[in-house]
């Protein structure tokens, strides 16, 4: 399903024929033209302030969900700034889709580096008992320690 097609899913066609022809009030149908412009639109949104690339497939994209929830409202905002007549309403819806975005962000964009290895150690517990202990390799680093030892020879 297309970014469009889910606008269309979730609002009713009165509301996107309003939104999509805003110069003709007598309007019946829908501009798929408009919405088509809209949705591109907030498509390309998703690369600028998320740095993701706009993917609504569940099976390329584990956030395939949050995409079209955020892209929806995007679109609707779009289309709510093109209108001329929004003012604070679509000022807002947009600087909301824009807040999406960026919180989109800090879960899937920015070039996040996930964290993986390919080591075939095991962890060791540090619990033994009730009690926690440091690790086996810890020990050897401090049995040149002596707590409070005496200054050495020098003075220091």
């Amino acid at each position: 399903m297309t970014l469009s097609a889910n606008v269309q899913t979730r609002y009713g066609v009165q509301y996107l024929v309003n939104l999509t022809n805003p110069a003709d009030p007598t309007a019946t149908t829908l501009n798929t033209t408009t919405l088509d412009a809209a949705c591109d639109d907030t498509e390309a949104d998703f690369v600028i302030y998320s740095g993701v690339t706009y993917d609504e497939t569940p099976a390329t994209n584990p956030l395939a969900a949050q995409h079209v929830a955020v892209g929806v409202e995007g679109a609707v905002a779009k289309l709510a700034m093109r209108t001329g007549t929004g003012g604070a309403y679509a000022a807002k819806l947009h600087d909301d889709f824009v807040a999406r975005l960026r919180d989109l962000a800090l879960v899937a964009g920015r070039d996040r580096i996930s964290p993986r290895t390919d080591s075939v150690m095991q962890p060791t517990s540090h619990q033994v008992g009730t009690e926690t202990v440091r690790p086996e390799f810890d020990w050897p680093k401090f049995d040149d320690l002596i707590p409070d030892g005496p200054p050495d020879a020098a003075g220091t």
